[in-house]
């Protein structure tokens, strides 16, 4: 049985029992935003979730404000769902450098290995084709960088990169940092 609880209503019943602090860190919640029930929707209360806590095995899956599942933490080794469609709408392609083989044919695995506590979530997904998936950990290293990119690594540490493509950190800055450079720019010509 799948039983589904938001935070502050999980947290509160285990204060409440005396399990953990009360948790005032977290924002408050109307009541039509708590989720107490069970995955077919019967209603429960906290005191059967601490129950459940205590007795069962508790699996934390994180959702986005559109209901969509963000992270599955470790319980999960497959990217199934919602998990798989939000890692494949980071890429249009296999992440291997010049690879054009689409999402759509490809697979999705984890920049850090499951094996190796990589949790099974869209921040640490990866896109391979059949072709570069099962040589990604033999031969490369794979990291996703700050800006969301997934880069292939040869055995030295070089960044492997795509004809024509600069490193992730050399890219062109966001917008609104142009737009900042540019009128940094317009004032340095009005002064000289």
């Amino acid at each position: 049985m799948n039983i589904i609880v938001d935070q502050r209503t999980h947290e509160e019943g285990l204060a409440e029992h005396g399990l953990i602090p009360f948790p005032d860190d977290l924002p408050s919640l109307d009541f039509a935003e708590r989720r107490c029930e069970t995955d077919t929707g019967i209603n429960l209360l906290p005191d059967d979730i601490v129950r459940a806590t205590l007795q069962g095995h508790v699996r934390r899956v994180v959702m986005n404000s559109a209901g969509v599942v963000i992270e599955m933490g470790r319980k999960q080794r497959l990217f199934t769902g919602a998990a798989r469609d939000a890692a494949k709408l980071m890429a249009t392609s296999c992440d291997h450098p010049g690879c054009a083989v689409g999402v759509t044919f490809a697979q999705v695995d984890h920049v850090t290995e499951w094996s190796d506590d990589g949790p099974t979530d869209p921040d640490n997904s990866s896109i391979a084709c059949g072709r570069h998936n099962p040589t990604k950990h033999t031969h490369y290293r794979v990291k996703r960088t700050s800006r969301g990119y997934v880069i292939y690594h040869r055995r030295d540490g070089t960044p492997m990169l795509a004809v024509g493509r600069r490193h992730p950190d050399e890219l062109p800055p966001d917008s609104h940092q142009l737009d900042e450079l540019a009128r940094a720019r317009a004032r340095a010509l009005r002064s000289a």
